[in-house]
């Protein structure tokens, strides 16, 4: 999804427009990191879709979600919050996720 600038935002939607979905671009982190291994991808790619998550976060320990919109992404929060926090500590611990963790 492209920011108002028309600049990539690192985050992920199923049709390409905002806003994106914070489930879909945890599975998308995942998927890169492993492609990353036997394809090669833009080198900001990974850092920038790692930044959005991050950028997600409410500050209180959650991750902001998305409207859900197509009736996808609509777990409940608690397994969504786990999940983006798998995908960003799979292959790396990012500083600053304590409180979600």
């Amino acid at each position: 999804v492209k920011d108002r600038a028309g600049k990539p935002s690192g985050g992920f939607d199923w049709y390409g427009s905002p806003p994106a979905n914070e489930s879909l671009t945890a599975y998308g982190l995942l998927e890169f990191t492993d492609l990353k291994e036997v394809f090669p991808l833009e080198e900001s790619l990974i850092p920038r879709v790692k930044d959005w998550l991050m950028s997600r976060r409410d500050g209180k320990g959650e991750f902001l979600r998305g409207s859900g919109r197509y009736g996808f992404g609509n777990a409940p929060k608690e397994v969504t919050n786990a999940y983006i926090c798998w995908a960003l500590t799979e292959n790396w611990a990012p500083d600053g996720l304590d409180k979600e963790l």
